[in-house]
């Protein structure tokens, strides 16, 4: 029982940071979520949602998180992602988004099949260490565009509570241990440096929700 409540709680904090993600991308027509943990996350949920979905409370949850990553695509592509991301490709930037996202797409098949991770728990920290370092690097730019301290510490509950509870019950994972610490780590370096160029730029984290 007390592992359906932690993995409850990871759920709703993780669908408040979709939202918000949501809502700070139609104030400020932009996309708050880095192009490349946009896409590995839409495959994550795509795969666990459709092509081996869980059972029960997790995949409503699963299914719920993909559609707000729909939305979140689709505010990506409306407000230039694609112009300004795959740039580099010239007149073929949409061949080249779909390229990404195929891959993307092979990655989690890959990790699926390969590493046995048929539970998509390696493939899920694996993606939250590239999407918590993406955030951090937008941050050190100094790109708040759609980010907001609530987002980053709900990101950080939404993982770290889970970690506790992967941790209780497989502590002899050495690979799975070092992701836990990372992603908690590099999600704490991020809400302080954003709290901190927030500062700088004369507007209040506070009140940016």
């Amino acid at each position: 029982m007390l592992n359906q409540y932690l993995y409850i709680i990871s759920g709703v904090c993780w669908t408040a940071v979709y939202i918000l993600i949501i809502r700070r991308n139609m104030i400020e027509r932009s996309f708050g979520m880095p192009v490349i943990a946009l896409l590995l996350n839409i495959s994550w949920e795509f795969t666990y949602s459709i092509m081996f979905p869980f059972e029960g409370y997790k995949l409503y949850l699963n299914c719920l998180w993909l559609a707000c990553d729909v939305v979140i695509l689709t505010q990506f592509i409306m407000y230039g992602g694609i112009q300004r991301y795959f740039s580099f490709a010239g007149t073929m930037r949409f061949a080249g988004f779909i390229i990404v996202l195929i891959a993307a797409l092979s990655f989690v098949w890959v990790m699926h099949a390969e590493f046995n991770d048929h539970r998509g728990k390696l493939t899920a920290y694996i993606i939250n260490l590239i999407m918590s370092s993406a955030f951090l690097l937008r941050a050190l730019r100094s790109n708040y565009d759609g980010q907001s301290i609530y987002i980053g510490v709900l990101k950080m509950i939404g993982t770290g509570v889970p970690s506790i509870l992967f941790y209780l019950k497989n502590p002899d994972s050495n690979v799975l241990n070092a992701l836990y610490i990372s992603v908690f780590v590099i999600d704490g370096l991020y809400i302080s440096v954003l709290r901190k160029k927030l500062h700088e730029a004369g507007l209040s984290w506070s009140i940016r929700v």
